[in-house]
């Protein structure tokens, strides 16, 4: 092969995208004891240093609520370990409301149904791995008021 071809071939192999597309999947999320059918079911996918702060994770998506259980499909998922943070966002204004106190006035659930406790569950109790493919998990919420 002439010297001009394999540069050719060789800005060709630089310019071209990875032939092998990002692994991300959806992680479908059974959220139960909803109390009523009012508003929407917010789940989110937290990485550690997000989990329970107030700057949100990047992976969420809402589902309109159904009184017992509704799935939520979080996707673009990629494979990691996560912890899910689910509210009932009964009133429509995309924040889980709290009262005076900080008590949830809304339902709220963590991943392997982990107690939400005076001040939410730590990381580790919630974690759960998520493959090439996604998952599935499964939980309930909390009404504390």
């Amino acid at each position: 092969m002439p010297k001009t071809s394999l540069i050719v071939a060789a800005a060709l192999l630089c310019a071209t995208p990875a032939l092998t597309p990002a692994v991300a999947g959806t992680v479908d999320v059974t959220v139960g004891n909803i109390r009523n059918a009012r508003g929407h079911i917010d789940v989110q996918l937290c990485d550690r240093s997000h989990f329970l702060k107030d700057d949100g994770c990047a992976l969420h998506a809402r589902a309109p609520a159904q009184a017992g259980s509704v799935v939520v499909h979080v996707t673009g998922v990629p494979p990691g370990t996560y912890a899910a943070e689910v509210y009932h966002d009964e009133n429509d204004n995309e924040v889980a409301d709290r009262n005076l106190l900080g008590i949830p006035t809304e339902g709220i659930g963590f991943s392997r149904d982990a107690s939400p406790g005076l001040s939410g569950p730590s990381f580790d109790s919630a974690a759960f791995q998520v493959g090439r493919s996604g998952g599935a998990i499964r939980l309930a919420l909390w009404y504390l008021l």
